[in-house]
């Protein structure tokens, strides 16, 4: 193996943002930063599960790879930008019965987003997939406007010809919109609710077949009948002991529209599960033939399944790491959906019975899970990489990419939130664009509010985007931009390993204030996660111990609560015992701090954050 990848002797976890350029971003980020560290956590969403799961596929490779295999994964990864730049786009697929509808809707990604250009493209799309619906809109129009020819003169022609022009363009519209829609809502929900289902018979080159292929290959073991499982990844010493740590942990996010909630995968519940045949319709033979042989082991009288065609997920050990993969980046509309099944334990009359599930894009609900993988203090770095657009004066350097990129270097950097501007100087914005700041808010907010918490923010690499032509659902770009945006990942992985890796002090570049400037980017970072976690804690605690020696008037102290449960009884005597004991010491120490006038919150890094109990995602 490549001795730029062999024995690094640091650790890090890395969290990848959801979207179509970050998965052109994230290759060399992840190789330069592989250099330096092992992966040891890898979480993502949408687009991002991709890169998640490529990294954790490569690093599997580089400590399982035969020893006289010479290219690494890491090394394979290397190269995935330049393959990127002459087959990004044909690994979507339409099914025959959407295209017309995809060459519509794509048409205006492969330039500028510019309104204009969008809809020229646009236009000449919908006249090129419909032309017949086009001829019958325009052609009362193109009559009025013969007849006007041949009997008006002066101002009556003129308006005459005016008006045939503006029928001819409603009329075209009309047709055209009548007909798209007519074939979208027969097509689209028969194809699960999808232009391309990410797979293209008979062949292998589109999105799942083609990542199915290339994670096996990465992890060193194409040809083998059983695909990358997270088995594979958590290790033998794991999967024989669970209180050990796993080898490689990777997690991805997707939503559940039909609950309208998130989970993580792999699942850690067996209550999902699959039809084969639909199944063989969104992913290859192998990965079908592998969850047919290997469903999770349910006992019989709680199994709903029995009598169906269905069968229950295998177990998370045992799940396809592309199946996971495929579940997250299921982009809306333009990714088929992918069903499960399950039981809808809120009905009351009805026998329990299977019903589909619908699973759609991780990035619904959050598309840069900054906060995978947090613990209270860390123990090694975790890195993400955020996609941001230039400000109206902000321009980007064309000769250095390394200046397209930016991290908090000081406290108090990054603190600030994003604008995302639709109003240019004395001129107002339009519909279009102020309903997409709406859903970007609904989609990021709670990601955005994350990356700017105190022990957050500094870890966070920022990648500037001309929001004009990058960014975006952006399929078609030329090798020339991939290469660019390749080459801006490459500058952050190596930024980000230079600033939290050297044990020397980092010195701010020439013309550059040092007031402020954090030399020990890694050391300050812990400790501002000390620092910020134990003023949280303080004010936990101080809440908890107010309320449990203040309760209302006809409750019941928790202390007798303690003694008599009302449910989730304690499992033996000994922890009732324990459980009183260690909340009155935890009490006294509550009150030893208030005594002491001491507090961990005064000059605690801002924004203050939050700590309280929410569900897992």
């Amino acid at each position: 193996m490549s001795g730029r990848y062999s024995d690094p002797t640091k650790k890090c976890d890395m969290v990848m943002k959801g979207g179509i350029t970050s998965g052109v971003v994230y290759p060399l980020a992840i190789c330069e930063l592989a250099k330096t560290y092992t992966f040891r956590n890898l979480g993502g969403t949408s687009a991002g599960a991709i890169a998640a799961a490529g990294a954790a596929a490569a690093e599997y490779g580089r400590q399982n790879r035969p020893a006289e295999n010479d290219e690494s994964g890491f090394e394979l990864l290397e190269k995935l930008p330049d393959w990127l730049g002459g087959n990004l786009f044909s690994l979507f697929q339409p099914q025959a019965d959407t295209k017309k509808i995809f060459n519509i809707l794509i048409a205006g990604l492969s330039g500028d987003n510019k309104g204009g250009t969008v809809l020229m493209k646009a236009l000449w799309a919908s006249l090129s997939n419909f032309p017949f619906p086009a001829f019958l809109g325009i052609l009362p129009g193109l009559i009025l406007a013969v007849l006007t020819i041949q009997s008006a003169s002066g101002m009556l022609l003129v308006w005459s010809l005016v008006s045939a022009i503006l029928l001819i363009l409603a009329g075209f519209a009309f047709a055209i919109v009548i007909a798209a829609v007519s074939l979208a809502t027969k097509t689209i929900p028969r194809n699960f609710y999808g232009l391309c289902s990410g797979m293209s018979f008979p062949s292998e080159a589109a999105l799942t077949p083609w990542l199915t292929n290339y994670l096996d290959q990465l992890a060193g073991i194409k040809g083998r009948d059983k695909p990358l499982t997270f088995g594979d990844l958590w290790g033998e010493a794991y999967l024989a002991d669970n209180t050990l740590e796993r080898t490689i942990n990777l997690e991805m996010l997707t939503t559940n529209v039909t609950t309208g909630g998130s989970h993580r995968l792999p699942f850690d519940t067996d209550q999902f599960f699959f039809d084969p045949k639909e199944f063989e319709q969104l992913f290859p033979k192998n990965v079908v033939d592998w969850m047919k042989a290997n469903p999770a082991e349910i006992d019989p009288s709680d199994d709903p399944s029995q009598g169906t065609p269905y069968l229950p997920m295998p177990a998370a050990k045992d799940l396809p790491v592309v199946v996971a993969t495929r579940l997250s980046l299921s982009f809306p509309i333009l990714l088929s959906a992918i069903p499960f099944y399950a039981v809808d334990k809120t009905r009351i009359k009805q026998k329990p019975i299977l019903e589909r599930c619908w699973f759609s894009d991780g990035g619904i609900v959050s598309n840069m899970p900054v906060h995978f993988f947090d613990k209270p203090l860390s123990r090694w770095p975790t890195f993400a990489i955020d996609l941001q657009n230039t400000q109206p004066d902000q321009e980007l350097n064309s000769k250095d990419q390394s200046k397209n990129i930016w991290t908090p270097t000081r406290n108090v950097g990054g603190i600030g939130p994003a604008w995302s501007r639709i109003d240019a100087p004395n001129r107002s914005g339009s519909i279009p664009a102020f309903l997409g700041l709406i859903f970007n808010t609904m989609q990021n907010w709670r990601d955005n509010a994350q990356m700017r918490a105190p022990g957050y923010r500094d870890r966070v690499m920022h990648i500037l985007l001309n929001p004009e032509k990058e960014g975006g659902l952006k399929l078609k770009m030329s090798p020339d931009e991939i290469n660019v945006l390749s080459e801006r990942g490459k500058f952050a992985g190596l930024e980000l390993a230079k600033r939290f890796a050297s044990s020397e002090p980092v010195q701010p570049p020439e013309g550059v204030s040092p007031i402020g400037w954090v030399e020990h980017p890694w050391e300050n970072h812990r400790w501002i996660r000390f620092r910020s976690v134990m003023s949280l804690l303080e004010g936990f605690l101080k809440d908890f111990a107010r309320t449990y020696k203040n309760p209302e008037p006809g409750d019941t102290p928790y202390a007798q609560l303690i003694q008599a449960p009302i449910s989730y009884k304690w499992e033996r005597s000994k922890q009732e015992v324990f459980a009183d004991q260690t909340t009155q010491e935890l009490l006294a120490l509550i009150e030893k701090w208030e005594q002491n006038e001491q507090t961990f919150s005064e000059g605690a890094p801002k924004p203050t954050p939050v700590l309280r109990v929410s569900p897992k995602i």
